[in-house]
């Protein structure tokens, strides 16, 4: 049998958490992104400007800044003036308005940071646009993590990013190494996985204090897919 090992965790001055947000203020934010990213990265590549997007459409420009940043939902008219605008299939219109199918929105769940012993929390909204710029392409479903603690140190810094991948085509008992594992009671943890002796169950070995976790029932693992090294500033 696998034998826990303890280490005693260093004291540290607690620190402010950052504010938790819900899905509905996670997702509309995330929407606006995708909606600045698609229409002012078509503008750059077309050398157009958003004045000049207005006058395609007939409004003002203060009337696109809205469309970008207000959550209605746009009209069939709008949706095809915009897209024959920026030169795009009216399904990419769709998609950054949050309008398209569930099957073609996109799927890396970004809305964690990692804390002490390695728990995923909900994530501030303000670094959530400096985490999906900085997504790894590739990666088609998982989770987009920035780390909120020093107590991963030297593994993982303060402010670093890391991206997990979803592998739904391997069985959970194929999977080994770091992983965000989503435990039975929906907490989730990064944490080394490792097999148990027991069937059907896991050891999870925390990458703070070393302790081990044995026969842990988990419902999903998503191995780290992506280590982004450099603090977002």
């Amino acid at each position: 049998m696998m034998a826990a090992t303890a280490m005693q965790a260093p004291q540290r001055a607690q620190e402010p958490p950052i504010p938790a947000n819900d899905a509905g203020r996670k997702r509309k934010l995330l929407l606006m992104i995708l909606k600045k990213d698609l229409v002012d990265g078509r503008l750059k590549a077309l050398n157009k400007n958003r004045t000049w997007l207005a006058g395609q459409l007939g409004v003002t420009p203060s009337t696109i800044t809205k469309l970008l940043k207000d959550d209605s939902q746009i009209k069939g008219p709008t949706i095809a003036r915009l897209a024959e605008a920026l030169q795009v299939d009216p399904r990419e219109i769709m998609r950054a308005w949050g309008i398209s199918t569930a099957a073609e929105t996109p799927r890396i769940r970004i809305g964690y940071r990692i804390t002490d012993d390695g728990e995923a929390q909900d994530i501030d909204e303000t670094v959530m646009g400096q985490i999906w710029a900085r997504r790894p392409a590739g990666l088609e479903e998982g989770y987009a993590a920035i780390v909120d603690t020093d107590a991963l140190a030297p593994r993982y810094m303060r402010g670093e990013l890391i991206f997990a991948a979803i592998e739904r085509d391997t069985p959970i008992d194929q999977i080994t190494g770091e992983c965000i594992v989503t435990r039975k009671d929906g907490r989730r943890l990064l944490r080394t996985i490792q097999p148990s002796v027991t069937k059907g169950r896991y050891a999870l070995v925390s990458l703070w204090s070393g302790k081990v976790e044995l026969d842990a029932e988990i419902v999903e693992a998503a191995p780290i897919y992506w280590h982004w090294p450099r603090p977002v500033s």
